[in-house]
């Protein structure tokens, strides 16, 4: 059978790629997420608004690589958990303001260090040399992909 010829490539497109690796950690966070009853969106709405200050959904979407209607369900969920909590925001009575009830902080402190140590083993097969670089081409591709969006937008 004669061989295709490989025009496109997708298996070297840095988007597949990444894609990939995303799918892969997703995966891995299934023991944590189940054993906490805590899929991995929901988890970093939830760290999200652990560590923001005064965060409302759309300053979520805004900040992440969340969409908006999983922002919104994400927030939905653990609100219904009892896990966040809003309240309207003292400047604009539009926007709420998400924080995390003593539940949400509970299991914010038992999930947290397991979610930083599988982020430590990721990470631990590069030197910091190699993890600046990185950071940094991250930082530079970032950029890049906003102004696409952004011409893409506009146009």
């Amino acid at each position: 059978m004669a061989r295709r010829e490989k025009t496109f490539e997708l298996e070297k497109r840095l988007t597949y790629r990444v894609s990939h690796l995303y799918s892969a950690l997703a995966r891995s966070w299934r023991d944590v997420g189940d054993a906490h009853d805590l899929p991995l969106r929901e988890w970093r709405v939830l760290a999200a608004v652990a560590e923001g200050e005064n965060l409302s959904a759309s300053e979520l979407v805004e900040d992440s690589p969340l969409d908006k209607a999983s922002v919104s369900r994400a927030v939905a969920m653990l609100k219904g958990r009892g896990l966040i909590s809003s309240r309207r925001d003292e400047n604009d009575s539009r926007v709420r303001i998400l924080t995390l009830t003593k539940a949400g902080v509970q299991i914010y402190k038992r999930v947290a260090p397991q979610s930083a140590e599988r982020h430590r083993a990721l990470l631990s097969v590069l030197t910091q040399e190699e993890l600046g670089v990185l950071e940094r081409l991250l930082d530079r591709l970032n950029s890049r992909a906003t102004e696409l969006q952004e011409a893409s937008e506009s146009s």
